[in-house]
């Protein structure tokens, strides 16, 4: 299986897969597209090694707070197609990227999962645990490093232990029947403190420290280059040369160096041409296990207060 970012092209799969009684009216997937294309919404598409054949899918949001709360004290299910219908008549609800940076530095982000979807579903089948295995280390890497105020994500009683599982708490039970209906689930930082567990959304809250301090161009380089896209992939998705993908590379590097040189590994193994990949191979390893590095922040003057 592989590890991918997932792309607007995805979206009429992405739908067909999506648990109907939970799934958006098909009206709306034009403007799911577009969300995906600026940015405002973002996930990963797990697919099969040999044939690509997507195997899951999983969409996420940065959203308004204010949004949230409405949504709690008036729920109208499923949280997605509300969503959309309210960006349908133009109300803002996604944060835009610049939005996210601003924030990101600032009074911190709340996460809402508006799906997760996956083709085999019996627990019997290896390929449904294996899918089920990736689809954590592409939530991590889709959500890490980011300073989140919450974590949120619907779900039905059928999907609830793995839900739980991954550290969520239920919040709302929705619909007339509790036991039938869906439910809102999520975590917040308050609600681990400094307790870390050892689940998938408490390591999301853990503190980070900041060491390289990457530029935001830099920043989006690495960040892409994390998908395992090439620097021809890179450089179409930034509308750069390669050389400027290169060229940042260079600088990460250097940078590296001088700030936390462990993040390029031990100069001693460096020798001849393989000296710049080894050590750009170093850095990506590096910056998998510390996303913070990677995510957008404001420039000073431009970030919100906390």
């Amino acid at each position: 299986m592989l590890l991918r970012l997932i792309e607007g092209s995805d979206v009429s799969t992405l739908w067909s897969l999506w648990p109907a009684f939970r799934r958006p009216e098909e009206a709306f997937l034009p403007l799911l597209r577009r969300t995906i294309e600026d940015g405002r919404s973002f996930g990963a598409a797990i697919v099969a090694d040999q044939t690509a054949e997507p195997l899951a899918f999983g969409l996420s949001a940065f959203v308004r707070h204010d949004f949230l709360r409405e949504f709690i004290d008036r729920p109208a299910p499923p949280i997605a197609n509300q969503l959309l219908r309210l960006e349908n008549a133009g109300q803002a609800v996604m944060l835009t990227p610049a939005e996210v940076a601003s924030a990101n530095s600032g009074e911190g982000l709340h996460a809402l999962t508006l799906c997760y979807c996956q083709r085999f579903m019996d627990p019997a089948l290896t390929v449904t645990q294996e899918t089920m295995a990736f689809a954590h280390i592409g939530y991590r890497q889709a959500h890490d490093g980011y300073r989140l105020q919450a974590l949120w994500q619907e779900g039905s009683r059928e999907e609830e232990p793995w839900i739980l599982a991954g550290g969520m708490r239920v919040k709302l039970r929705m619909g007339p029947d509790p036991q039938s209906g869906l439910t809102l689930y999520g975590c917040a930082r308050e609600d681990y403190g400094g307790d870390w567990p050892g689940n998938t959304a408490s390591f999301l809250f853990k503190p980070r420290n900041t060491r390289l301090h990457l530029t935001a161009a830099q920043r989006r380089v690495a960040s892409l280059a994390l998908w395992m896209l090439r620097d021809e992939g890179i450089a179409r998705r930034l509308d750069i040369s390669v050389d400027t993908v290169r060229k940042h590379w260079r600088q990460m590097i250097r940078r590296a160096e001088d700030q936390h040189p462990e993040a390029v590994g031990n100069p001693s193994v460096h020798t001849g041409e393989s000296r710049g990949p080894e050590k750009r191979r170093y850095l990506l390893e590096y910056l998998r296990h510390n996303l913070h590095e990677v995510r957008p922040i404001a420039p000073v003057a431009t970030r919100l207060p906390r």
